[in-house]
């Protein structure tokens, strides 16, 4: 789903529900249209979860406020370890995701939900240039409340990215949270290794 932004923005602010959450930037909505032409509203809000990582969440709304699809992401620049090296450290990133999608399953046309997970590795946090690493992996585990709908995992060596999605297995009545959790893997000579979770839930 291609975004592009227009200039309206309205900042929100944003309250937080735990204790171990610290909110660093207050929501934002910003008006925008897919490739379609239709209407999207983008909310972005950024926190600090309880391992003292900063999170951005961005949300994708259509026109009536549902949410089509939602992201969190967190990255890092990796200590060095060991010899000093004149390469530039690479910038990592790891996300989650829920997305729907409209599809003919369970006899049915009908709306389908994925959880995605991603484990990226860059040049700089410019996020412009891939940079391989020695191992680079992710799973992804869809819950629907505290129930394990589908699991995934994807580990790539030597490469930049890794992929894993997990969907929907059966119809559910919405009664409970649609929650995407992904545990990354990233590891590289001369740098430590980061083994970060993410997770995004859906609001109901």
């Amino acid at each position: 789903m291609g975004v592009f932004f227009d200039e309206e923005k309205i900042f929100l602010p944003v309250f937080c529900l735990a204790v171990s959450v610290s909110l660093v930037m207050p929501a934002t909505l910003a008006k925008a249209s897919n490739e379609n032409g239709d209407s999207v509203i983008v909310e972005k809000e950024q926190y600090i979860d309880e391992f003292g990582d900063t999170v951005n969440v961005t949300r994708y709304l259509d026109s009536n406020g549902e949410v089509i699809q939602g992201t969190v992401e967190k990255g890092m620049i990796p200590e060095s370890e060991g010899e000093f090296t004149i390469n530039a450290a690479p910038y990592w990133s790891a996300s989650s995701s829920i997305s729907r999608v409209w599809e003919k399953w369970s006899g049915s046309p009908q709306v389908r939900i994925y959880g995605n997970g991603r484990s990226a590795s860059y040049t700089s946090s410019s996020k412009k240039t891939y940079k391989a690493i020695n191992t680079i992996g992710v799973k992804n585990t869809l819950f629907f409340g505290s129930v394990v709908e589908h699991s995934s995992s994807k580990t790539n060596n030597n490469a930049s990215t890794a992929a894993a999605s997990s969907k929907q297995q059966s119809f559910k009545i919405p009664t409970a949270r649609w929650k995407s959790q992904s545990n990354h893997t990233f590891k590289h000579t001369g740098y430590k290794s980061w083994y970060p979770t993410t997770t995004y839930t859906d609001k109901l």
